[in-house]
């Protein structure tokens, strides 16, 4: 009993003291002049937080975005939605469209995402029917971009990551843990009428380590936390923003 009870200390504190190390894509973005005047608006840019619940043998965890650490910061044009004011409803676009946008955002990123789609899209539920509304801004283009994915499906690493767990537990920290996990990054580009104007993915995978040498700024390492750490959330698809900003760039100033 006491021995079980040694070893089950020295892996806590072992995984306790454990910060992150992550090796993220580099990404160096060209020098592309850009007209200012051309008005974007950023929607979503969010990435996810996850919260378990247990009940008896199993073990739900839940995805919804992330409000508290958004990435849109890396974005050197336009500007979030909330910060440009609205003045009504644009009637010249349809109902249809606005549904059609507002659909495919939260398709992906499920319910959580209301909050956000509702700063472009007035959406209201009249008697037993939901109505689909564009608000209406002065502005020439909206970007949308959702982050993911919400959860790795593959499982392509879980064996790695026992290995290393266990030689990082032998090691008292010294040998890392090593965790690979995928990041995507959806970007639509939709005109002041909503008519999709552009449609781009990005996909990577970033090396998650952790030992008791990792860096303090990146967080504590832990093992059992789904999803990206919050010092990093913004590090692991800053590679995509900027690639797709180049993009933007190139493609408006045709």
């Amino acid at each position: 009993m006491l021995r079980i009870s040694f070893v089950s200390l020295i892996v806590f504190f072992t995984f306790l003291s454990c910060k992150n190390i992550v090796l993220v894509r580099d990404y160096s973005q060209k020098n592309i002049e850009f007209n200012p005047k051309v008005k974007i608006a950023l929607v979503g840019f969010f990435p996810y937080q996850y919260s378990t619940f247990t009940s008896g043998r199993t073990r739900t965890t839940t995805a919804t975005l992330d409000y508290n650490h958004p990435t849109v910061s890396v974005m050197t044009i336009g500007k979030p939605i909330d910060m440009i004011p609205s003045s009504g409803i644009d009637s010249s676009v349809s109902p249809e469209a606005s549904k059609d946008v507002a659909m495919t955002y939260l398709e992906r990123v499920k319910l959580s995402g209301l909050q956000e789609i509702s700063k472009m899209i007035e959406i209201k539920k009249v008697d037993e029917k939901t109505t689909f509304a564009l608000k209406k801004r002065d502005v020439d283009y909206y970007l949308i971009a959702i982050h993911g994915p919400a959860f790795d499906e593959s499982m392509g690493n879980v064996g790695r990551t026992l290995i290393t767990a266990h030689l990082c537990i032998l090691s008292i920290g010294t040998f890392p843990c090593w965790n690979s996990i995928p990041t995507e990054t959806k970007f639509l580009l939709y005109d002041n009428k909503l008519k999709l104007v552009d449609n781009q993915t990005y996909s990577d995978r970033y090396e998650h380590f952790g030992a008791w040498w990792g860096n303090e700024d990146q967080g504590k390492f832990d093992l059992q936390k789904a999803g990206i750490p919050d010092p990093l959330k913004v590090k692991v698809y800053k590679p995509h923003i900027l690639e797709y900003e180049d993009h933007l760039k190139e493609l408006l100033n045709k």
